[in-house]
C-alpha cells in the first residue's frame, strides 16, 4: 500500500512536485500499480493503451525518440523492441523513477527535469511521446509546447478520456465532481486538469503540428465491466461493435493523438 502525504503532486512549485514525485517513487512503482495493482477492468483499458501504442510505434519511422513523463521507461522500451537501433531518451520529474529506468534499460538515456522546461534543442527527436502525463502537470499547455518545440516529425499524446455515459453525464452538470483542492491533498486522488483531445489537438495546431490520425478505444465503463464481471474476450468484441456506434465511438477511456509536424 502507498505512503498517504499531504503534499499535493499539483503545486506549482516544482520543489514540492519534486518531492511528491521522488516520495511516490520511493513507496512503490507507478506502472506497476497500473498494470499489475489494479484488477483485471481497470488493467484491461490501461493495457489496450499499450497494444495501440505498440502498432503506432511499429508504424513511425524515426532514429531518436523521447519520453516526456516515462516513469520506470515502460514505454520507452516499448519503442525500442520496434526500433532497436535508435537512440532512446526517457524523461521525468523524479530521479527515483529514473534510477529505476537505469536498471531495467541500460541502453537508454534519462534525464530528470521540467517538463514544461525541456533542456532539449528544437526538433531534437523524431519522435516524442507524453502518455497520461499532461493532466498532472500545472500548465498543460506549456508542457505541450515543449513536446511541439522538440519534435522533429512526429508527437504521441495520450490523455484519459470518457466513456459515451459519463461524457453526457459531465455535458448536462449531472457529475458531482469532489473539489480539486480535497482531491489533491493526498496522492491518487485525482488530475489537476480534465483534458480532451480537442485542447491538445489546439495546442499542437498552435505549434506547427497537424493531426495525423486519432485513436480512441474502450468505450465499456470499467464500474459496469466490473459489475457485470465482463471477460476481457467479450470486452473486446463488445469495444468493436461499439468503436462504429455514433457517437459512442468518440467517447472512450483510450485515446490516443499522433501529431506531425507539418512540412
Amino acid at each position: 500500500m502507498r505512503k498517504r502525504t499531504r503534499i499535493s503532486p499539483y503545486s506549482a512549485d516544482p520543489g514540492e512536485m519534486r518531492e511528491y514525485y521522488e516520495m511516490e517513487a520511493a513507496s512503490g512503482s507507478r506502472q506497476d500499480a497500473m498494470y499489475r495493482g489494479s484488477d483485471q477492468w481497470d488493467r484491461y483499458w490501461h493495457e489496450r493503451r499499450v497494444e495501440h501504442l505498440g502498432r503506432v510505434f511499429s508504424g513511425l519511422d524515426g532514429e531518436s525518440f523521447l519520453e516526456v513523463g516515462c516513469a520506470e521507461g515502460m514505454l520507452t522500451r516499448l519503442f525500442g523492441s520496434s526500433h532497436p537501433d535508435a537512440s532512446r531518451t526517457g524523461f521525468d520529474i523524479s530521479e527515483g523513477y529514473l534510477q529505476r529506468a537505469r536498471e531495467l534499460d541500460p541502453d537508454a538515456s534519462y534525464v530528470r527535469g521540467d517538463a514544461a522546461d525541456l533542456p532539449f534543442e528544437d526538433r531534437s527527436f523524431d519522435v516524442v511521446l507524453c502518455a497520461e502525463t499532461l493532466e498532472h502537470t500545472p500548465d498543460p499547455e506549456k508542457v505541450v509546447s515543449e513536446l511541439c518545440r522538440v519534435t522533429a516529425r512526429h508527437l504521441v499524446v495520450t490523455v484519459p478520456g470518457r466513456t459515451a455515459p459519463s461524457a453526457t453525464v459531465k455535458s448536462l452538470g449531472l457529475l458531482r465532481e469532489e473539489p480539486r483542492e480535497e482531491r489533491l491533498k493526498e496522492p491518487g486522488r485525482g488530475h489537476l486538469h480534465d483534458i480532451g483531445v480537442k485542447d491538445v489537438l489546439s495546442w499542437c495546431e498552435g505549434n506547427g503540428l497537424s493531426l495525423d490520425r486519432l485513436i480512441i478505444d474502450c468505450f465499456v465503463t470499467v464500474r459496469l465491466a466490473r459489475l457485470l464481471r465482463l471477460s476481457e474476450k467479450t470486452l473486446r468484441r463488445l469495444d468493436s461493435r461499439l468503436a462504429r456506434a455514433p457517437f459512442v465511438k468518440d467517447h472512450g477511456l483510450v485515446q490516443v493523438i499522433i501529431a506531425d509536424r507539418e512540412s
